[in-house]
């Protein structure tokens, strides 16, 4: 990078300054301490890499203005490149940043998006970042020969700083806090190893109890099905039972038909068999009843032509007796309806009683059956409890060893922290330091109040000048006024009739009158003149006093910036204790805190509080094995009550529906019984009989003739009434007959049905006493069936708990697997860290670099050393020196020789030290350049020639010669006259009221 132009405004003591660069080779950087020669430089810094001197980029912009401005060229090989920078104070201050290259006569802007960007993409065409400038291509004063005059350790660390070698010791710290860490890491793999081994030791024995429950659980399985099968055959026996219990319900049920249905028709057989003897009686009357109807009906045709209405009215007798056996049928069927629904309301009634037989065991089996119920839900809420206890159990170990997990990585926290705070107790801010700091900002506050009274001084100034400027003015004005009306006043004096102004006549009161108005007006504008050249001397005497007091006050401002520079410097290094004190408070804070959560258990408190909450859980379980099994015993001793209770709900069912039947029966034979006895059956025929005794009534026949014909038929009329009989049982008696043998064949069918049914109840019978004494053995195996179930369950407990704990044995061996790799990537990680600390430290790879770095140094400070003595003087650096027992041991020896051979440092005279001094400071700060991937082409020396006597500023002039065709641009810094002119070029800085300026000459 060689400088081209540099143009500065508001910048530090520069309003407005321009330095062009161009065609200077070496030049001398002049001018009075404090005038801003190193400012010019903090402005090629402030426009590259956006710093300077200063803590604050607003600290840069010049006193009384609000923004300022860097634009600097530079060029980098055959290019030329262009940096503007500008800067906008207030609290919400604003950088702007603009990156150029001049292409074809013409600045092209090849500025990123963003700032950070610009910034960057300038650094990567530079090669050079700010650090690396100020240590490489500015030789800062005080800086030649502080590695020289070093002890060789003290020079190793020093070249360890210009190399930035201090960054390996970070590495360092990094990788022995790494290897810390995994060193705690592997002891605590080995602890939970040794756990885990012990565990897993027992593996055989829990692999023999595995064996030693499926065995058992298999045999006692076997035995359970045995058990089981025996059990469903009492069950598949007591469901037959039931249905042949049903069949042989159903059975007397259709003997008890039979013998209703055969007890009906053996009584409808007997009144058949009395009116068929009836029929046969009337039949064997059949010749007497024949002539004695004849007679009858003699006696009838006598009597017709008298009694035309005994004709009708036989008519209606007839029909009236027809309809009375109507009648009659109808009664004798409801009788026959109403007995055969007695006899079912017998039958249901018999039914009702079974049923409430069972039905006053209620109480007993309810509560038996509750009993029953009770205890099944008690088995079953331990049985549910005993498999949420296994899984909470596992649960709880889980969290346990992450709560241990959580601790240890707490205690390694603690470790780290602590080592932390060591580093930042030696960070703290020293009262004096703070005391330091205090007096500075006091003196820099009463600078600010001198500068106060001084921009009250200007701005009292100027306005004192403005006044003063109007005052003159105004005294011109009234002198010219005043001096007009002594003209008129004399016009007027010298005037007689008219007026010399107006030509007016004019008397002499008149006259009188306006010469007073303008002498008033005259001795008034004199009045104000005089009392404003009074004020012209008063505002002249204070600005006298103004421009004294503002010299004054000049004169103190100006040990304002070193003032400013050292609080910038020492709030720096407070601001890095206060933060190392923040950081500390912070981190001690987090220490106590990470102490009180190890102390009071705090960590891990989600799994903590999981813990709690499985703990609460089991508690809250209350499982207890002996209530357990006394529950499963409590169960199969109430089990009995579940048959009960089907057998109890089967009653009841049936018992609701015989009363409902019964109901109905009851019902129906009421109402037969209401119509039997209200003669509301057959309706329709007694409708009839009613009306054919209405026509009776109507016929009005004469009683006494009716009478007499009557007497003779009454005579007669048994014969009529058998003859009716005789007609009756002729139709009648084979009716009979037919009705009587289909009578007998229906009493024989229901015969044959009993005697079915009885044998089949009988058969029935036989079977369910059969299957009665076959349940006999129900108890017993039912109470082997629960020992059977129960020892299997504890079984099958047993072989769950030890599958349980070999299941935990190959989780255990999973753990060591992962333990063991991450044991051995452990291992090989200490390997590496071990090998990394080694390489980081002093011994490794900084003696690499140092040691690699050392011959190019030596290279380059002989090659300017033999230029600037002619070849006479050489320098040799020394890595290893041989100790008197023989050993290498590491340093950094300077060795130097001459014609005369090789001597101490301190043998040498100030000038060949001071060539020693330059040479190799320009060689370590070519080596830094070089690193960086940069060409140093600049060179600026801030030396301190004033340290030197005539003899030897002049041999540090010889040596900047020597080496000036090394460099495009190289620039002196100083301020003694008698060097200024040393040089082909100088640059002067000079320092005026109104900010700094610079001159090339």
């Amino acid at each position: 990078m060689i400088p081209r132009k540099l143009s500065l405004t508001n910048f530090m003591c520069y309003r407005q300054a321009t330095v062009d660069f161009t065609g200077i080779h070496v030049a001398c950087l002049s001018g009075e301490n404090g005038a801003g020669k190193s400012a010019l430089l903090d402005g090629i810094t402030w426009a590259l890499w956006g710093k300077a001197r200063a803590r604050r980029d607003d600290e840069l912009i010049r006193l009384g203005e609000s923004e300022m401005e860097v634009d600097f060229v530079f060029q980098l090989g055959s290019d030329l490149y262009r940096v503007i920078r500008k800067r906008r104070a207030g609290k919400r201050g604003q950088s702007l940043l603009d990156f150029q290259i001049q292409d074809s006569g013409r600045w092209r802007s090849i500025a990123e998006s963003t700032l950070r960007a610009t910034q960057a993409k300038i650094e990567r065409v530079l090669r050079l970042d700010y650090d690396t400038f100020v240590n490489s291509a500015f030789l800062r004063q005080g800086r030649a020969d502080e590695f020289t005059v070093k002890t060789p350790a003290e020079r190793k660390r020093v070249l360890g700083e210009i190399l930035g070698l201090d960054v390996w010791a970070v590495y360092e710290e990094r990788v022995k806090e790494r290897l810390r860490e995994v060193q705690q890491e592997l002891n605590l793999l080995e602890i939970r190893l040794g756990e885990i081994e012990m565990e897993l030791a027992r593996r055989p024995e829990y692999e023999a109890q595995v064996r030693e429950a499926q065995a058992e659980v298999e045999e006692l399985s076997a035995a359970l099905q045995k058990a089981q099968e025996a059990w469903q055959a009492m069950e598949a026996a007591r469901g037959e039972l039931r249905h042949v219990q049903a069949q042989l319900e159903q059975v007397n049920a259709r003997i008890t038909k039979a013998q209703q249905e055969r007890a009906s028709l053996e009584q409808e057989r007997a009144e058949r068999q009395a009116r068929l003897a009836q029929y046969e009686e009337v039949l064997a009357q059949a010749e007497e009843i024949e002539h004695g109807f004849a007679a009858y009906q003699e006696a009838l045709e006598k009597e017709r032509a008298l009694n035309e209405k005994l004709s009708a009215l036989a008519d209606l007798n007839e029909k009236r007796q027809r309809l009375e056996e109507e009648i009659q049928k109808a009664r004798l069927a409801l009788e026959t309806r109403r007995a055969r629904i007695s006899q079912q309301k017998e039958e249901l009634e018999a039914r009702l009683i079974r049923c409430q037989e069972i039905l006053l065991q209620a109480e007993e089996i309810e509560a038996g059956y509750a009993a029953y119920q009770k205890a099944l839900e008690r088995e079953r809420d331990f049985a549910q409890k005993w498999s949420l206890l296994q899984d909470l159990e596992q649960r709880r170990r889980e969290l346990e060893n992450q709560i241990r997990e959580e601790r240890h990585a707490l205690e390694k926290q603690r470790a780290r922290i602590a080592q932390q705070i060591e580093d930042l107790e030696r960070r703290q801010v020293s009262p004096s330091l703070l005391q330091e700091y205090r007096q500075v900002q006091e003196q820099i506050e009463a600078l600010d109040r001198l500068q106060e009274t001084l921009e009250a001084v200007r701005e009292e100034r100027e306005r004192l000048s403005d006044e003063q400027a109007q005052l003159r003015a105004q005294n011109r004005a009234l002198h010219t006024e005043i001096e007009k009306l002594k003209e008129r006043i004399t016009a007027l004096e010298s005037a007689q009739a008219t007026c010399p102004l107006c030509d007016q006549p004019l008397s002499d009161a008149h006259r009188e009158r306006l010469l007073a108005q303008l002498r008033e007006e005259a001795e008034e504008k004199r009045k104000i003149h005089r009392s404003n050249r009074e004020r012209l001397e008063a505002i002249a005497s204070r600005i006298g006093q103004m421009k004294a007091e503002a010299t004054r006050i000049q004169r103190e401002l100006r040990q304002r910036p070193g003032l400013q520079r050292k609080a910038a410097a020492l709030e720096n290094r407070i601001q890095d204790g206060e933060e190392a004190a923040h950081q500390l408070r912070e981190i001690q804070a987090r220490l106590k805190e990470i102490e009180a959560t190890l102390a009071e258990n705090r960590y891990a408190p989600e799994a903590r509080a999981a813990l709690g909450e499985v703990e609460g859980r089991i508690a809250a379980l209350r499982y207890d094995r002996q209530e357990h099994e006394a529950a499963r015993q409590t169960v199969e001793e109430y089990r009995p009550f579940l048959e009960k209770k089907h057998r109890l709900e089967d009653a009841r069912s049936e018992r609701a529906e015989a009363e409902d039947r019964l109901e109905e029966v009851r019902a129906a034979l009421a109402q037969l019984e209401a119509e039997l006895a209200s003669e509301a059956y057959a309706p329709e025929a007694r409708r009839e009989l009613e009306a054919v005794l209405a026509q009776a009534a109507e016929l009005g026949y004469d009683r006494q003739a009716h009478d007499a014909a009557r007497a003779a038929v009454d005579r007669y009329r048994s014969f009529a009434e058998k003859k009716k009989q005789l007609d009756l049982a002729r139709a009648g008696v084979e009716q009979e007959r037919e009705a009587l043998t289909r009578l007998e064949e229906a009493i024989g069918r229901w015969k044959e049905e009993e005697r079915a049914a009885r044998s089949r109840q009988a058969e029935l019978e036989e079977q369910a006493q059969a299957l009665e004494q076959r349940l006999r053995e129900a108890p017993a195996i039912e109470e082997e069936l629960a020992r059977v179930r129960a020892a299997e369950a504890e079984a099958r407990r047993r072989l769950g708990a030890a599958q349980q704990r070999l299941a935990a044995c190959d989780a255990l061996q999973q753990q060591k697997d992962r333990h063991l790799e991450r044991q051995k990537e452990l291992a090989h990680r200490r390997g590496l860290y071990e090998e990394l600390r080694t390489a980081f430290g002093v011994q490794g790879v900084p003696a690499m670099i140092i040691e690699a770095a050392v011959p190019e140094i030596e290279d380059e400070a002989n090659r300017l050393l033999s230029r600037m003595t002619s070849g006479r003087m050489h320098v040799r650096l020394e890595t290893q020196r041989e100790t008197r027992a023989g050993e290498l041991r590491e340093t950094l020896d300077i060795r130097i020789m001459d014609e005369l051979g090789e001597r101490p440092y301190e043998n040498y005279s100030g000038g060949e030290q001071f060539r020693v001094n330059f040479a190799l400071r320009i060689a370590l700060s070519r080596l830094l350049a070089r690193r960086a991937g940069a060409q140093l082409q600049t060179l600026i020396i801030d030396e301190g020639f004033g340290t030197q006597d005539a003899q030897g500023r002049e041999k540090l002039v010889d040596a900047i010669r020597t080496i000036q065709d090394e460099f495009a641009c190289l620039l002196v810094i100083t301020h003694i006259e008698e060097l200024q002119d040393a040089f082909p070029a100088r640059i002067h800085v000079t320092k005026t009221p109104e900010g700094s300026t610079v001159t090339v000459i």
